[in-house]
Formats: C-alpha cells, sequence, structure tokens
C-alpha cells in the first residue's frame, strides 16, 4: 500500500489455501482494496494531526480568539476567559477592540496584520495582534494584557534609569489618542 505521495504505507496480502481460480481477478481485487485501505490510512493520519493541531489554542497560555470574516467571534480559549474576568467583564466580546469587525475586514481584505493597542477605563492596556487566515476567511486573533509593562517602563524614567519618553506620557501607548477614555491605536504591518 502507498500513500498519495508514493511512500510506502505497509504490505496488504491474501492467503488461499487451495490454488486461485482466476489469479488476475484476485490481484486486480487486492489491488483495488489495498488503494482504498492506504486512502483511509492516510486520511486517518491526515485527522490525527489536525486533532493534534487544534489543541494548539486550548492549551495556549496566552489569550487565544478566532473570528469570522464578519467580525463575529467564533472561538476563545480559557485564557481569554481568564483576561475578561480580570478585567471584570463577563464575556470576551466586551474587551475586544472598539472597531474589532473594522480590523477584521481590513486584516481580510490587505492579508496584513493588524496590531492593536487599548487603554480601557480602569488604565488597562491590552496589546492585540489580529493574523488574517486569508484561505479560511477567519483572522486569529492574540492578546496580552502589558499594563504592568507600561507601569514598569513609567517607574524606570521616574527613577532617570530609562531615556526620557519622547512626546508622550509614561504609561499610555505609543500612538494613542489624548483624551479618549479608551485609547487605542491600530497599526498594520
Amino acid at each position: 500500500m502507498f500513500d498519495s505521495g508514493g511512500r510506502a504505507l505497509g504490505l496488504m496480502c491474501v492467503l488461499y489455501v487451495r490454488p486461485l481460480p482466476d489469479p488476475a481477478t484476485a490481484k486486480s481485487l487486492l489491488q483495488v482494496f489495498a488503494v482504498r485501505a492506504a486512502a483511509e490510512l492516510e486520511r486517518l493520519r491526515a485527522q490525527r494531526a489536525l486533532e493534534k493541531l487544534a489543541l494548539f489554542p486550548r492549551a495556549d497560555p496566552n489569550p487565544v480568539l478566532e473570528f469570522a470574516a464578519d467580525g463575529a467571534l467564533n472561538y476563545w480559549n480559557a485564557a481569554t476567559e481568564r483576561l475578561t474576568r480580570s478585567m471584570g467583564k463577563s464575556h470576551p466580546r466586551e474587551i475586544l477592540p472598539a472597531d474589532t469587525p473594522g480590523i477584521i475586514r481590513k486584516c481580510l481584505e490587505t492579508g496584513i496584520n493588524g496590531i492593536v493597542m487599548e487603554t480601557t477605563g480602569a488604565d488597562r492596556t491590552v496589546s492585540w495582534a489580529f493574523i488574517p487566515v486569508a484561505n479560511k476567511r477567519v483572522v486569529l486573533a492574540y492578546a496580552v494584557e502589558i499594563s504592568f509593562l507600561l507601569t514598569l517602563e513609567a517607574e524606570l524614567r521616574r527613577l532617570n534609569m530609562l531615556d526620557p519618553p519622547r512626546g508622550r506620557k509614561p504609561g499610555r501607548p505609543r500612538g494613542a489618542k489624548k483624551g479618549s477614555e479608551d485609547d487605542e491605536d491600530v497599526r498594520l504591518h
């Protein structure tokens, strides 16, 4: 038996106790069954590989989300639920950047990753990375809560252990809009 790439998968044989009345027919039947068995073995291997890959987002200690092309939230992992609860919210939709459907649309149209940093009213900053999977018409999002890093940066600057910030308040994400409750910076790269 051979897989679709021509690699050997194994042997299939038929044993008889008497001479075969029509060896050519038996050989043809054996070849048909070998092809079907090889296809099934290959399908099972592919299915196992997909099942293993499906475990990665669930096991990821960081928030992972999946969005449909229309911006609908299809999937989120346990880490997303923990981040949501830590921000005092009950559903992951409540912590998404302001124009998530627009970000999703732009990522799929351009094929370019989107990076969003957003500060919530609770002075918590989440950095979002949106990655389009164009052939599946979905966008994956990865979130990292970076408030503690921004606080650390501000404290190091206060102690003169870092260069002074250039034209921005300590703790405010680069490019954040002044005066808004939810500061947001969308950059595509």
